[in-house]
């Protein structure tokens, strides 16, 4: 019987008809079974790839040698991982405060992804880049010298066949004396404000002094500090103040501030006074907020007094000098050349500079006193506006205004007395402009306006030093100090100088 000529019928529980297949004929070998035997084997057999199986890590961190009696290397490890981030500078700069009861200390901090298989192999660095440093030196009043650096990477090793991840830190503090109490105080105030200081500079770019409250420094004379974040903001700042006066030096991302003060106290009023002309000459060269942010917190380091004119000029004819001690304010924005490729490749924008000082000298021969206080005021300055028509300036079809500032004015008050009575009094602007504006439309220069002006303005003083210092009567005495200070300001128009 014929077995392979046999079916029959089956059904599924629910109905559904199964049918069995005729069974094969085992007699004659099947070609195409031997054909598809071994290529069904090489499929279903081949070895998983060793490189996608995971290897396990894990992270460890290191700080060497630890220190004691602070929680510094808790606070230097959650920096290290907290890196880049801008919050991270606050709590590195602690370090200064945290570990200035050494004299001497090197620490590094490493924290980095490792095989647990490895065991104790030394790794071997592949890649390194910087995540920022910081470097600060002080010098104190006891004349101690203080350094503290730090400075991150992160990058690769290669451990056996593996590639690690890493980040280190490597902090350095030194003293060449045993500090004070007073001195180890100061040190951490300071380093929490250098602390908020670096942190918003590391966010916005801006150096803020206001937080670092330099004028209130006793023990510390001097500070010299560098700043470099991961994105390549960097920042450097000298500060010192002794019996010679006040030096200070800010140079950030392209720009430079430098400010000179003679020591003496200075009249709140006539602060203010010299805060609103750098005010009104900062909005002449289109400054940026930020460095009309930092300009204005300079003048935080002069030293303030109700008194009305520093103690150092003759109580008399203080009448005719500004209540500032002898300065010298000069500053440099970032300049930019934006069509360096065409034939405006000299036209720039930003402030070149801006100068602000005052100098006085006191001779005194034979009964006879003469001062001359000098005040200076330089802007070079350019920037680029829009034309009326358009929202933007468009500098690749040449449509834009460029407008140049350069200005002076040069301010002298002279006095002379002759024992201890006015023989002469006077007080000079020399005033010079030398402003442009240009007005370019599809390549082509369709407008020029000059303003170019020089003057030499002089009023006789006598008549109000003479009310000033010594009149009896009150309100006469108050208007001369008034009209005095108006002639010695700066923003005065001259057409006011002209009626005094």
């Amino acid at each position: 019987m014929d077995i392979n000529g046999l079916s029959r019928t089956a059904t599924t529980p629910s109905g559904t008809p199964l049918s069995a297949a005729a069974l094969p004929d085992t007699s004659k070998p099947s070609l195409q079974a031997e054909a598809e035997t071994p290529q069904i084997s090489r499929t279903t057999t081949a070895p998983e790839p060793a490189f996608t199986r995971p290897v396990p890590t894990e992270r460890v961190t290191k700080v060497e040698p630890p220190t004691s009696g602070s929680n510094w290397d808790k606070t230097l490890e959650g920096a290290l991982n907290q890196l880049p981030d801008a919050r991270s500078w606050q709590a590195l700069a602690g370090g200064l405060g945290q570990i200035s009861q050494y004299r001497s200390i090197e620490q590094n901090a490493t924290t980095r992804l490792t095989p647990r298989t490895e065991g104790n192999t030394e790794p071997q660095v592949i890649s390194r880049s910087s995540l920022g440093g910081m470097s600060f030196s002080a010098t104190l009043a006891s004349g101690t010298k203080v350094t503290f650096s730090i400075n991150a990477h992160s990058g690769l090793e290669k451990s056996s066949e593996n590639l690690v991840a890493f980040r280190s830190m490597d902090v350095q503090f030194w003293s060449d004396a045993e500090l004070t109490e007073e001195e180890q105080a100061e040190l951490q105030t300071l380093s929490k404000n250098l602390g908020t200081f670096a942190t918003n500079f590391a966010a916005g770019g801006e150096p803020d002094i206001s937080h670092l409250n330099l004028s209130q420094l006793t023990e510390i004379e001097s500070i010299q500090l560098s700043l470099k974040t991961a994105d390549q903001k960097t920042l450097s700042l000298d500060y010192s103040r002794n019996t010679l006066g006040t030096e200070f030096n800010l140079a950030w991302n392209g720009r430079s501030l430098n400010l000179a003060i003679q020591p003496g106290e200075s009249n709140q009023q006539d602060l203010s006074r010299l805060r609103e002309t750098l005010l009104e000459y900062l909005d002449k060269g289109r400054a940026e907020s930020s460095d009309t942010k930092a300009l204005l917190n300079a003048l935080s380091l002069f030293n303030v007094s109700n008194n009305q004119a520093p103690s150092a000029q003759p109580e008399k004819g203080s009448a005719l000098l500004t209540g500032l001690p002898d300065y010298q304010l000069d500053f440099k924005g970032k300049v930019d050349y934006p069509s360096r490729r065409n034939e405006h490749h000299d036209k720039y924008s930003g402030i070149r500079l801006l100068s602000i000082g005052q100098v006085t000298h006191t001779e005194t021969e034979n009964g006879t006193t003469s001062i001359t206080q000098t005040q200076n005021i330089d802007l070079e300055a350019a920037y680029f506006t829009s034309l009326p028509h358009l929202e933007n300036i468009d500098l690749a079809r040449e449509n834009f205004k460029w407008h140049k500032v350069d200005e002076s004015i040069q301010i002298v008050s002279q006095q002379t007395w002759k024992n201890e009575k006015i023989d002469n009094a006077s007080i000079q602007r020399l005033t010079s402009i030398q402003n442009s504006q240009q007005t370019w439309s599809e390549g082509n220069l369709i407008d020029e306006q000059r303003d170019e002006r020089q003057s030499i303005d002089t009023v006789d003083a006598i008549r109000l030093l003479t009310n000033a210092s010594a009149s009896t009567d009150l309100a006469s005495k108050k208007q001369a100090k008034a009209e005095l200070i108006a002639l010695l300001n700066p923003l005065t128009e001259a057409t006011d100088l002209n009626s005094a």
